[in-house]
């Protein structure tokens, strides 16, 4: 009698199909993982956030900006649940999904993103209140005669024009400034271009009242729909997890994208938040980080071990570039002190997002 002493594949987790896990998909695709992978994601379709103001505005459809994530995952060898994570225990090393399962892991990457703080107040019945996180609400919605976007960061912004260009009448709530994290330049010129498209800007604390919002200056704003776009909050799991956290609830990783406190756990985008730096908080970096957190995945996999010395860091520019789209065809770029602003940068924009949506096409499908 012949005894099978093959040893058990490890099981890699993948929580969350956002922008970086498309990146380990990709090297998954090139050459096989030597582990069993599950990709575990709320919906089986991505829309990809740099092209949804270009949806809004009218300028694509809805698929030109969307890609099949579960389709291409199971493409690429792994197998897909569709579900969500609600709580992860990593010293058991299992996560508890909303269905009821439980996953257990040898190794776990989350790449589940962030959560919108809600507004406080109550709206009425007639005003319909969407967040930027997740997308799905603004993928139905309809174009509304007024609109008001509370968050002054680029993803609000860059919602406001969508709306605008569509005729809605904006309004745009800021807290301080405009585009924080952004050189006081590049504020200027898209306070011009706000004013341009008839955007009308309003600063203050916000909250939801029965005509839309109010600000603590009692100034009311009417509205049929109100997007919160308020920045990047905590998803609730992780206050209940056991892993270590940032001072603003997100999951602390080091420059190998690791947890601090739980090697087995590595995590990229939104959800995380590294050690020592203080970045601004945007797509770019799940993108660019993406590839370094597929090779630490692997190698971690193949030799069996996380340490933190024998994985890749990644190391954010200190800069990095921005493309907001003003509704119409033109842009504004942005890159540290250096604002542009006009129509091939429109182009410019829509020839990247583009590109990196039909980089995860599947031609067989």
């Amino acid at each position: 009698m012949t005894i099978d002493t093959t040893p058990e594949p490890k099981h890699l987790v993948l929580i969350g199909g956002g922008h970086g896990h498309l990146a380990v998909l990709e090297a998954m695709r090139q050459h096989p993982f030597p582990a069993r992978v599950t990709l575990v994601t709320p919906d089986p379709m991505l829309t990809y956030s740099g092209l949804l103001p270009a949806y809004l505005a009218g300028h694509v459809r809805l698929e030109q900006c969307q890609i099949a994530v579960a389709d291409y995952a199971k493409a690429a060898g792994a197998t897909v649940v569709l579900d969500t994570l609600i709580s992860l225990d990593a010293e058991r090393q299992c996560c508890q999904l909303a269905s009821g399962k439980t996953v257990h892991y040898d190794l776990l990457s989350l790449d589940t993103g962030s959560v919108t703080a809600k507004l406080s107040g109550i709206a009425s019945a007639e005003t319909e209140v969407l967040s930027v996180r997740p997308l799905n609400g603004l993928l139905t919605a309809k174009c509304p005669n007024k609109v008001v976007v509370v968050g002054a960061g680029a993803g609000g912004i860059e919602l406001a024009f969508a709306y605008a260009h569509r005729g809605a009448e904006v309004s745009l709530v800021s807290g301080t400034t405009l585009l924080p994290g952004h050189h006081r330049r590049v504020a200027r010129t898209t306070a011009h271009w706000l004013k341009k498209r008839g955007i009308k800007i309003r600063s203050g604390r916000a909250q939801l009242c029965p005509i839309g919002v109010s600000l603590d200056s009692g100034h009311e704003l009417a509205a049929n729909l109100v997007i919160v776009a308020t920045g990047a909050s905590a998803p609730e799991w992780i206050a209940e997890s056991d892993l270590r956290r940032s001072k603003n609830g997100f999951i602390a990783i080091n420059d190998t994208l690791q947890s601090q406190s739980h090697p087995s756990v590595f995590a990229i985008g939104d959800v995380s938040a590294p050690e020592h730096l203080a970045i601004t908080r945007a797509g770019v970096h799940a993108v660019m980080a993406g590839p370094v957190l597929a090779k630490n995945l692997r190698h971690a996999l193949n030799h069996h071990c996380q340490a933190r010395w024998q994985l890749l860091p990644y190391r954010p520019k200190p800069v990095s570039l921005f493309l907001l789209a003003t509704g119409p065809e033109h842009a504004i770029l942005s890159w540290g002190p250096l604002v542009l602003s006009g129509r091939w940068l429109w182009w410019l924009k829509r020839w990247i997002d583009t590109r990196f949506v039909e980089r995860y096409r599947l031609a067989d499908l």
